[in-house]
């Protein structure tokens, strides 16, 4: 790699991707139910040997340990999830975070959490926007570090987060008793969903900076 890059580059994009933990996928689902609660599930998926290895020296669980989140087996790894059900109104006051399991911090928000907006339509529908451009601009900061490349340097990049992370990536979901429209794609009769790879985010063409549903509670 030290003949693509200098050794310096390499170093410093090698450790900024390592901060998005490696080998990760990230799930959110909001449930629109029809007493006007809206149930919301986020996980952090890890691989299982990755987990393990934290937890090595210590013997004892180091992933997923707060009171307030579910640790559970997943066909991908372990899953550290976080439930919580809110009324729909409460949601209607501006931008929401959903915070990954696994991934609570003290300071605030996390570069991992993900905002969205719930608004009411005169038709009595809803639109459900999550925001992608606030992940799309920390994993070029990341992987940057915040300086200017060319498009070479920008494509070798891309094909390390290709080859680190190739089984990672987001999966957002929306369920309603109805779903009138999305940009995303229809998984079911009730539920819609956008997914996409990390190394997408890098490409404006292959995800978009919002992920929008419109749901009506009948």
């Amino acid at each position: 790699w030290c003949m693509l890059m200098n050794c310096r580059s390499v170093i410093l994009i090698l450790s900024a991707l390592f901060t998005l933990s490696a080998c990760f996928n990230a799930e959110t689902t909001l449930t629109f139910n029809a007493d006007e609660t809206v149930t919301s599930k986020s996980a952090l998926i890890l691989d299982k040997e990755l987990v393990a290895l934290s937890e090595m020296e210590s013997n004892e669980p180091a992933f997923c340990i707060e009171p307030n989140e579910i640790r559970e087996d997943h066909p991908k790894g372990v899953s550290c999830a976080m439930v919580e059900t809110r009324s729909l109104a409460s949601l209607l006051d501006g931008a929401q975070v959903i915070s990954f399991g696994g991934q609570m911090m003290e300071d605030g928000q996390d570069e991992t959490d993900m905002l969205y907006s719930v608004s009411r339509q005169n038709d009595g529908s809803y639109i459900v926007s999550f925001d992608l451009s606030d992940l799309k601009e920390a994993a070029d900061e990341q992987a940057t570090g915040g300086e200017e490349m060319d498009d070479e340097e920008m494509q070798q990049i891309i094909a390390m987060v290709k080859a680190l992370f190739i089984d990672s990536g987001f999966a957002i979901r929306v369920s309603a008793p109805t779903i009138i429209s999305t940009n995303g794609e229809m998984v079911g009769a009730n539920t819609a969903e956008y997914r996409f790879a990390i190394a997408d985010m890098f490409d404006d063409l292959k995800v978009p900076n919002s992920f929008d549903v419109t749901v009506k509670l009948n």
